[in-house]
């Protein structure tokens, strides 16, 4: 009997902590959450957007600064001011370190992006967001540069079978950041 009890906390002590990694390695990392995450805090960067829905094409500048970093997920202050109406929204965003199970994040390799004239080699990554019926109901495409704060350039596309009465597509690309 105590060597079997033994064996069972023997056994509890080592597949315990494997269990716990598998079940962290399962979940997949934000690859917009590790790249604020690699920043100190303060960092800013500004840029050009628009976005495109039935009622038209609407035109904003934003902007993004890191107010903290934590293991688990990083606060941004998010400014954006419409050219159309001049409105300015400011709303604070916490970005989570591990996206939902129904997830999927993919790797599109380096593609080249121009930013001010610059060209920049950037990583490429598309989250997918899907939703309980199993159709995709959103997806993000980033591109980042390790110099410059959040990412290079940012694409909402539309998805096939989207309602046109809601369809909205969008894209912001960095124009300066904090060096």
């Amino acid at each position: 009997m105590r060597k079997t009890v033994l064996r069972a906390i023997v056994t509890a002590v080592f597949a315990l902590p494997l269990l716990a990694a598998a079940g962290q390695a399962a979940r997949l990392e934000n690859p917009y959450f590790s790249h604020w995450a690699s920043l100190p805090v303060g960092k800013e960067v500004t840029g050009l957007g628009e976005t495109r829905s039935i009622d038209g094409v609407k035109h904003y500048a934003w902007g993004h600064k890191l107010l903290e970093v934590h293991d688990d997920y990083v606060v941004l202050e998010n400014e954006r001011v419409s050219y159309d109406t001049n409105e300015r929204t400011t709303k604070t965003i916490k970005l989570e370190r591990y996206l939902g199970l129904r997830n999927l994040v993919e790797y599109g390799g380096t593609e080249n992006v121009t930013v001010n004239g610059q060209v920049y080699s950037c990583e490429k990554y598309t989250i997918r967001y899907f939703g309980d019926s199993g159709r995709e109901s959103l997806r993000f495409e980033y591109w980042f540069h390790p110099d410059i704060p959040g990412f290079a350039k940012f694409v909402m596309p539309s998805l096939p079978g989207d309602d046109e009465e809601i369809a909205v597509s969008g894209t912001e690309t960095a124009v300066m950041w904090t060096p």
